[in-house]
């Protein structure tokens, strides 16, 4: 994620570390080092810019929890504070949304098979049925 920023590796300027105090290649590739750490913020990248990203990370994964109680909360077949893992909250909700596709696309395979075979709805049976009596009656009543 890092992409600009060195490995992080913490140089040890102590005397004890130092081979020689005359300049050396290996002193100079350290001073170089050392100088490229602090132009790309710090030892390690750490300090203001790690305690915003911990910070973000601390609410997207307070985000994502949340999501999950309330997807969890959504499931009709799980009783109310049982524990499951994430993973299993994704199982049965994809096994819910499934069953529920499967009952969808039956009663509407079911509703098109009964007008697809000329079945007429009670009420508006009747409907008709009351329609063709009202005009016939009035024909009588002219009569």
């Amino acid at each position: 994620m890092d992409s600009g920023n060195c490995s992080g590796t913490v140089v040890d300027d102590s005397p004890a570390s130092s081979p020689s105090s005359s300049p050396s290649p290996d002193g100079r590739h350290r001073d170089l080092h050392r100088a490229r750490t602090l132009q790309n913020g710090g030892l390690g990248g750490r300090g203001r810019p790690a305690a915003a990203n911990a910070a973000r990370e601390r609410s997207r994964v307070q985000t994502l929890r949340t999501a999950f109680l309330e997807l969890q909360r959504t499931l009709p077949s799980v009783p109310p504070d049982t524990k499951l893992s994430k993973l299993d909250v994704l199982i049965l909700a994809t096994t819910y949304i499934a069953h529920l596709t499967r009952t969808l696309t039956k009663q509407t395979e079911a509703l098109h098979s009964l007008k697809g075979e000329g079945y007429l709805h009670p009420v508006v049976y009747f409907g008709i049925l009351q329609e063709y009596y009202n005009s016939h009656r009035n024909k009588n009543h002219a009569h």
